[in-house]
């Protein structure tokens, strides 16, 4: 007779933030960013948190700190990312740039964010409570690698020849 293991919903719930974290905590280590060991999270460590690894991943990825602002009527979460060699770019390299950011799905849950470009800078929106926020950090890592490629000369394989 084959084995089986049940989970009730409140502890799968406990287990979708978990493993969130842990792809979060993953990604970054695989872009040569870690996390810091003081850097922890618990079952309960969902996205609307200041100390959950999507915010601390967002801090380290642009070298920078949130300032996270909540809004009390509604379930929405509102942040500013300065990106300041967004000015060095044409119109249309900032529009192929911010275009996979504007809309990001979790197809799970309810969670949304939306990005938009302001002077220098990305304004983020995020609304619904729950979902996996590693989607969203997984397009910010590529928005902060073309940026690179284009601002800096650095790709992938290091700087460009030449």
């Amino acid at each position: 007779m084959g084995k089986s293991c049940a989970y009730g919903s409140d502890t799968l719930w406990e287990y979708y933030p978990t493993m969130d974290n842990i792809v979060m905590a993953k990604m970054m280590h695989d872009i040569g960013k870690p996390l810091p060991g003081s850097c922890i999270f618990s079952a309960d460590s969902f996205h609307y948190q200041v100390d959950s690894l999507f915010f601390r991943s967002i801090d380290l990825l642009f070298d920078m700190s949130l300032d996270l602002d909540e809004n009390e009527d509604e379930d929405e979460r509102r942040f500013v990312i300065p990106v300041p060699a967004l000015k060095e770019l044409s119109p249309e390299e900032q529009k192929e740039l911010i275009d996979p950011l504007k809309e990001i799905y979790c197809d799970f849950a309810e969670l949304e964010f939306k990005t938009t470009l302001g002077d220098g800078e990305l304004q983020v929106a995020i609304r619904g409570t729950y979902g996996y926020s590693n989607v969203a950090l997984k397009e910010f890592i590529q928005f902060k690698k073309k940026l690179d490629e284009k601002t800096k000369g650095v790709t992938a394989d290091g700087p460009h020849a030449g």
